[in-house]
């Protein structure tokens, strides 16, 4: 969590807007990206950021974080 969350996503990061009820804890603006939680990265990696990601950065670094997205939602269920 503290590797992938807090590190790669944390630098990967670029989003801006509102997040459904569904999801616990709703993301601060990006002002606080040094402040968000494990959660808050979390939420972005595997659920927010293969999709707010894809018209925003280049094709090799968009593989490469759903790459790291995919890994991630296998690794977190087979915990």
């Amino acid at each position: 969590m503290h590797l992938v969350c807090l590190g790669v996503t944390r630098k990967m990061l670029s989003f801006a807007g509102k997040m459904p009820f569904e999801f616990a804890r709703h993301p601060r603006s990006l002002s606080d990206l040094d402040r968000w939680k494990a959660t808050e990265l979390r939420q972005f990696l595997l659920y927010t950021g293969p999709i707010v990601l894809k018209k925003v950065v280049k094709p090799e670094l968009y593989e490469a974080f759903v790459i790291l997205s995919v890994t991630a939602t296998y690794s977190m269920r087979k915990n």
